[in-house]
């Protein structure tokens, strides 16, 4: 059986699944699930203050009165039971935030390995200068397995696409043990990250930017289409407003076909 680290259906969940999923963040908030039924981490909390803690009137307060009485209880530890639930919130909101920053790295994270020591050994065994050399020679050999996959993708009939996909993975998998190991041999893992993050906010911005010319040009292609429709329909009751018609008919027709937008969309 596959032990899964993050899932949400409770229905075929195990205990040990359970037990790594039964604080979540669902519309910002931290919340309690167990295989009965779910329900935020304040209002678990307030229905245990009422029942067994000095806070009876729990029940009644608000998200913010709640947070600071609670934060204030942690002064008492556990030498006193308001003590131990205010651990027992902190705990369970700061795991309800730990699984989230999981969640997303579990989907789109790079896949790692639970045993570091092993790569820091063949750095140390084989020197860094040797798996450097190595890491070059890995990333050359994605980028010859991606060539062989796109052939493949044109002339299926000669290369066999199952093949060339699996090597990719193969070679993905090489890449990412060498960037490890890079990582090792050169440091910089949080000016790495901060690179990362100063990148990816770039890109978002120029695909805001691309999506809004999107929107300008597409808006400015059915102003086009419409102005010439307004254009054309002169009834064609003689030889010049039928060339007209012609003329205003064909210019729709190049318009449509370079834009991808058709007339009929702009007069719905």
């Amino acid at each position: 059986m596959e032990f899964r680290r993050i899932c949400d259906d409770t229905s075929d969940m195990g205990n040990w699944e359970m037990a790594h999923n039964h604080v979540f963040v669902k519309n910002g908030e931290a919340w309690y699930r167990d295989f009965e039924r779910e329900i935020s981490v304040r209002d678990l909390m307030r229905e245990i203050c009422s029942k067994h803690g000095s806070l009876a009137d729990a029940g009644d307060m608000d998200n913010d009165t709640l947070d600071e009485l609670l934060a204030d209880d942690l002064q008492y530890g556990t030498g006193d039971l308001d003590g131990i639930f205010a651990m027992f919130y902190r705990s369970l909101y700061g795991m309800a935030d730990i699984r989230a920053w999981l969640e997303v790295y579990e989907k789109h994270g790079l896949p790692t390995t639970m045993r570091p020591e092993v790569l820091q050994q063949a750095v140390d065994a084989y020197g860094k200068e040797a798996q450097t050399d190595m890491a070059i020679e890995e990333m050359s050999e994605l980028s010859k397995a991606l060539l062989k996959h796109r052939r493949a993708e044109k002339y299926p009939e000669a290369w066999d696409y199952e093949r060339t996909r699996q090597n990719i993975y193969e070679e993905i998998a090489d890449v990412i043990i060498m960037l490890t190991q890079l990582l090792m041999i050169y440091g910089g893992r949080e000016e790495i990250q901060k690179d990362i993050d100063i990148k990816v906010s770039r890109l978002a911005e120029r695909l805001k930017n691309k999506a809004k010319e999107a929107d300008d040009t597409k808006e400015r292609t059915e102003r086009i289409l419409l102005r010439l429709h307004e254009a054309g329909g002169c009834g064609a009751q003689d030889g010049y407003a039928e060339g007209w018609d012609e003329a205003i008919t064909e210019a729709i027709r190049i318009v449509e076909e370079e834009t991808g937008t058709r007339i009929e969309e702009v007069l719905e």
